[in-house]
């Protein structure tokens, strides 16, 4: 569904940010370093950037293990 939601409104980027989180937790790293990216260049000054960093830093982390 955030998959979705993301294709109606590319520029959102908390949509984005919802997409790059849940993909991390589905196991999908890879998928959710754009949307992660994205989101913190989007929205530099978010409440929740520290948070959104953690979850890039742990989406790159996994998949760094795969190499």
């Amino acid at each position: 569904v955030i998959g979705r939601l993301v294709q109606l409104a590319p520029a959102d980027p908390v949509e984005r940010r919802d997409l790059g989180v849940s993909l991390v937790h589905a196991g999908r790293p890879g998928a959710a370093l754009d949307h992660l990216s994205a989101y913190l260049r989007d929205a530099p000054a978010a409440d929740d950037a520290d948070t959104v960093r953690e979850f890039l830093a742990d989406a790159r982390r996994q998949v760094a293990q795969w190499n």
